[in-house]
């Protein structure tokens, strides 16, 4: 099935989506953190040593290897923890999708739903064209609403 742009959705909830990006933000710095002071230690001389011992003290490292390392593995843990909450989401949505038969949006208009399988391909023109005056003599859809008014020009 082919995905448009009209079938992506937001998070479910505004909190989610916070929670998300402050972890990610948090996480993606103690991961630079603990990276930075690591190397750091490992070279001894050169431009490199200080560039990042000074990012390791900007990005506020105590010293000692045991806390980078410690940084490191929260970090690592936040950004796995992040990608779980916005992947669950994801696959919450596609779950929903499943269950409604594959389609995200349940229309009960016939020509909504006529109109649908034409855009999509399903439907040839003449067939589009016999199932719609079809459809506006049998009177399935209601004489007042505003597309069939439009439709009811169209066919005449």
């Amino acid at each position: 099935m082919r995905r448009t742009v009209v079938d992506r959705r937001l998070p479910t909830s505004m909190s989610r989506a916070v929670v998300s990006l402050l972890a990610l933000t948090l996480s993606v710095e103690l991961v630079l953190s603990g990276v930075s002071y690591l190397l750091s230690g490992m070279l001894h001389e050169g431009v490199v040593e200080q560039t990042l011992s000074t990012l390791a003290f900007l990005l506020a490292v105590p010293g000692g290897v045991f806390t980078a390392w410690a940084f490191l593995a929260f970090g690592l843990l936040g950004l796995v923890s992040t990608w779980s909450l916005v992947g669950g989401n994801a696959d919450t949505t596609e779950r929903r999708g499943d269950r409604a038969g594959g389609e995200q949006v349940v229309e009960s208009d016939p020509v909504g739903v006529l109109q649908r399988r034409y855009a999509d391909g399903e439907v040839t023109d003449e067939e589009f064209e016999e199932q719609l005056t079809r459809l506006l003599r049998s009177g399935e859809e209601s004489d007042s609403s505003p597309e069939n008014a439009e439709t009811n020009e169209l066919v005449e």
